[in-house]
């Protein structure tokens, strides 16, 4: 069970177990260095180092999600860096929660391999349902990139082409824009980048500039080129 912001902390030393959150819980005592429970590790994989457990939200609230990230390190690697409140899912189910979150990530003098942004997960594959996602989502790269690299974003999970996460009777109001100066492509979906959605709604605006580089900028207010079913978006989206 978790009661406190310590307890859902402690989640990243069992991530195969299963939680039930009691009441809502403030995550500011965290300041803006929320590491996400679940990360990709060169050296085990993600099927040992992802959330591969099962949290249910109980209905409850979860607020003070801050992360404020410059010229974050560590940024190159297979799966680059992933940032949300978990940052990877391997088969694992998230339901029944709310989140309050603002996101600002932006790198100014490291090279970027790719960035996986979502306010609930950044990357994996698994379930999502039932859960409620709003704030804002700043990305702002400046760097010039790898050959390749790319920018997944989602308002609620950012999962990029090569994993699916389902995302089901969820809904999004968190803002999301996207600055890139370099060959990064980007795809930002209201509600997951790439990802099944089923029965969602999206009332989260969406901007996105690129300038420089050959790169481009796919939005949608839903996800991009995966199956959607029941889903709607009254959002206003730039690019």
């Amino acid at each position: 069970y978790i009661y406190t912001a310590e307890d859902f902390n402690a989640i990243r030393n069992d991530l195969d177990g299963n939680y039930i959150l009691m009441n809502d819980i403030d995550l500011s005592m965290y300041s803006e260095n929320w590491e996400p429970i679940g990360s990709y590790k060169e050296n085990v994989g993600i099927e040992a180092s992802g959330f591969s457990g099962h949290f249910n939200g109980n209905g409850h609230t979860i607020y003070g999600f801050n992360v404020s990230k410059f010229d974050d390190t560590d940024i190159f690697n297979q799966f680059g860096k992933t940032y949300g409140l978990f940052g990877v899912m391997y088969g694992s189910t998230i339901e029944n929660l709310k989140v309050i979150a603002n996101i600002d990530v932006r790198i100014y003098n490291s090279p970027v391999s790719r960035i996986n942004a979502g306010i609930i997960a950044g990357y994996g594959f698994g379930t999502i349902k039932n859960c409620k996602t709003s704030g804002n989502i700043l990305i702002n790269v400046e760097y010039p990139s790898y050959e390749g690299a790319g920018l997944s974003v989602g308002g609620i999970a950012g999962s990029p082409w090569d994993q699916d996460i389902q995302i089901i009777d969820s809904q999004n109001y968190a803002n999301i824009s996207v600055y890139s100066n370099n060959n990064s492509w980007v795809e930002i979906g209201g509600i997951i980048s790439r990802g099944t959605a089923e029965h969602c709604y999206n009332a989260g605006n969406i901007y996105c500039r690129i300038t420089g580089g050959d790169a481009n900028c796919i939005v949608s207010g839903i996800t991009y080129d995966n199956p959607i079913n029941s889903c709607n978006a009254a959002s206003f989206m730039t690019a």
